[in-house]
């Protein structure tokens, strides 16, 4: 990702946001790459030396801290998760649905381009052995941290502000009638992809080939690939009702939406 163009796409929207932002200390900046056994994602490191301690008016995820401070204060001597792979970045501080306190981590056996992905799961420093449970299996984000940190500034400072949203579920109308529709995702992600790329939108940010952010004229887009068996994501932003609606006909002729969501709590 390049986090100059993140800077300035939200300096754009947030006057002033540069200066609201404190970076990891040397020492939290050593430390975390001592913890870590391979080099640290130029995405992560690219957070740390910037926002590490302080992402200003950027919200990067509620209940979870990203404070290099903190990460550091951590007993990391007590961890039990497995240390040569994963790197703890984001501490939860509040439960999810299902009762459990869900740390972000990145998983160093997926870094690739200067980044890696990143993944969900209890990790058990705080108590003692005997109190432990065995780790579950790591929940997949669907983000890597460049598209992770990305998306959440996108949806911060241009698509949630937008009054009118809605989100459409899509596959091709063009998959063949004998092959089993569930397994022809990547077909419906460029299909989405040739028909954005005709609205002639502005990208922002750093696309991906399974995160790809739009803008236009009052018009926010961004494509977003939901992993396998299920339909890519579409989820579109307008500062007019009337263009919206257009916007999800063109979809809606070109495309089989399968499912839409334009509930604004939904949003929230």
């Amino acid at each position: 990702m390049d986090w100059t163009l993140l800077i300035q796409f939200i300096e754009a929207h947030q006057p002033g946001f540069s200066a609201t932002l404190t970076p990891a200390a040397p020492a939290e900046l050593t430390e975390l790459r001592r913890r870590c056994p391979a080099p640290l994602p130029g995405s992560y490191s690219g957070f740390l030396e910037r926002m590490g301690r302080n992402t200003g008016a950027l919200r990067v995820l509620s209940g979870i801290v990203f404070a290099s401070d903190q990460l550091v204060a951590q007993p990391h001597a007590r961890a039990t998760f497995d240390t040569s792979r994963y790197m703890k970045i984001g501490i939860a501080l509040l439960e999810d649905g299902d009762g459990m306190f869900l740390d972000r981590f990145l998983d160093l056996a997926t870094i690739e381009a200067d980044d890696a992905e990143m993944v969900l799961f209890e990790d058990h420093e705080d108590l003692s052995p005997r109190d432990r449970t065995p780790p579950r299996a790591p929940r997949d984000s669907r983000f890597t941290f460049g598209e992770f940190i990305q998306h959440q500034a996108f949806f911060q400072f241009r698509f949630n502000p937008s009054p009118h949203k809605v989100l459409l579920s899509v596959t091709s109308n063009l998959t063949d009638a004998n092959k089993p529709i569930w397994e022809d995702e990547r077909h419906w992600w460029r299909e989405v992809m040739a028909l954005v790329g005709n609205l002639g939108l502005f990208t922002p940010l750093t696309n991906t080939e399974r995160l790809w952010f739009g803008v236009g004229q009052g018009t926010s887009v961004v494509v977003r690939d939901a992993g396998k068996k299920a339909p890519t994501m579409v989820f579109i932003g307008s500062d007019e009702r009337g263009a919206l609606v257009r916007l999800v006909e063109l979809f809606r002729d070109n495309m089989d939406v399968v499912d839409v969501e334009d509930d604004p709590f939904f949003f929230e």
